[in-house]
């Protein structure tokens, strides 16, 4: 049994808690098992995911945790069975918040479909309605999971102390795709972990598979293969009735001169944990490889324009100037049928899903310049915390319809010292008609 949770930074090195199971057939088992960080802990963040690996019995109906401390209750934790279909290739994406740019997102959906990724999972904080329509589409259709991905209510716990949900870096995005990789790494070889505007396209192959077969025998010792990613520009209509993947793909121009660090694609049998640029936990002497840019790369799809804004665009830049055509690197023939397979998709399983998808634009110039104050304006280094909690959205926009995670959490006390917050019902996505919010 895997739990993963968070808590303060500054848990001491060898501390444990005992894990206690029982099934149908009376067998039990109390054993204790070492606290560990899932991923190395963030320096300005007071909070961190952690990983506890128990040893349970054979086909548990219930699992709890205690303290090794005199007088500590047991807590039942409700636990869920990992993923084992067969799916080769899966893509565990960051969490989304106040989301709106499904330009990005179909795209992203529709070439990670086509080049063989079995699952594409996505974990939602909050998200337009409509745009969370067309997700629910494809995923009635096995293309994609969704995961409730919320902020959690702790009621008057932390009043005097750390808010954790402005204590956890980029929306809790280490647990998400940590809990992403545990969750689907019995039924694939390979999980990519990445934002859903990093792109990689199989450049030498028809799909991810056999890109991955192939690198694998040249990397055997390979934790992970790591692509590098460039910064690219590209234009579509901001309407879904005059969207077009061949739009994006044509007018796409990757700027070589904005190399990105890399994402990587993990190799399932031999790693623990997950970060957004590369492995963290590894079993034995295995190390991530970064591939070459001359053989392949991540396409970062960052900047989109619509197509009627396009006069807006600085062709004098540097950046500009420096930047090649997407169809410099792919033949041709890897983009000739993409948009006849995704309308022919979009016919049989999301017509009116693609139609109703919105025009405007609500909260990405506000995303956009929180993120900029937190993170780009000071080189990339943070002196907070950087955490969507800390954005200032507008609340009560009448008429904005939103799916938002949602789901009640209870709080019991395991001792003095220890409280655990859990979900009290199932996470679900919740409908708002005044707007995103965080909790």
């Amino acid at each position: 049994m895997v739990l993963l949770f968070n808590s303060q930074k500054g848990w001491p090195p060898g501390k444990s808690l005992t894990c206690k199971s029982y099934n149908e057939a009376l067998d039990k088992k109390t054993e204790a098992a070492d606290v560990r960080y899932q991923v190395w802990a963030v320096d300005v963040c007071s909070w961190s995911p952690y990983i506890l690996v128990c040893p349970v019995v054979d086909k548990p109906d219930n699992f709890a945790i205690t303290d090794t401390t005199h007088g500590s209750e047991p807590v039942t934790i409700p636990y869920r069975h990992a993923v084992n279909e067969s799916l080769g290739v899966v893509a565990c994406f960051s969490p989304l918040f106040f989301f709106e740019r499904w330009q990005i997102m179909y795209l992203s959906l529709e070439i990670h479909r086509q080049f063989g990724v079995g699952r594409q999972v996505y974990y939602v904080q909050s998200m337009r309605k409509n745009i969370y329509n067309l997700l629910s589409a494809y995923q009635r259709a096995g293309v994609v999971d969704v995961e409730a991905w919320q902020g959690m209510d702790f009621s008057d716990t932390y009043k005097y102390s750390d808010n954790p949900n402005e204590e956890l870096e980029w929306r809790n995005q280490a647990g998400a795709h940590t809990d992403c990789y545990v969750k689907y790494r019995e039924s694939a070889e390979f999980i990519i972990i990445s934002d859903i505007d990093d792109v990689l396209i199989p450049r030498h192959h028809k799909n991810y598979l056999d890109e991955f077969h192939m690198l694998n025998i040249q990397y055997p010792d390979a934790s992970a293969l790591r692509y590098y990613r460039f910064n690219t520009a590209f234009q579509t209509e901001k309407e879904s009735s005059g969207y077009s993947v061949d739009e994006a793909i044509n007018t796409a121009r990757i700027a070589m001169m904005q190399r990105e660090d890399g994402k990587s694609v993990i190799k399932t049998k031999v790693v623990e944990t997950v970060w957004i640029h590369w492995p963290a936990l590894t079993k034995g002497d295995y190390k991530y490889y970064d591939i070459d840019s001359a053989f392949n790369f991540m396409i970062h799809f960052r900047n989109w324009t619509a197509s009627s804004e396009a006069k807006n665009i600085n062709k004098t830049s540097r950046v500009y100037k420096t930047s090649l055509p997407a169809h410099n690197f792919f033949a041709a023939d890897k983009f000739r049928l993409l948009q006849l397979r995704a309308q022919n998709f979009v016919e049989k399983h999301a017509r009116s899903e693609f139609d109703a998808l919105p025009t405007d634009s609500v909260y990405y110039k506000l995303i956009e310049n929180c993120y900029n104050d937190m993170f780009y304006s000071k080189g990339r280094k943070v002196t907070t915390c950087p955490s969507p909690a800390r954005c200032n959205f507008p609340g009560n926009l009448q008429g904005v319809k939103c799916a938002v995670a949602g789901g009640k959490v209870k709080h019991t006390f395991v001792n003095d010292n220890l409280i655990v917050h859990s979900p009290a019902t199932t996470k679900r996505m919740e409908i708002h008609s005044d707007g995103c919010k965080y909790l």
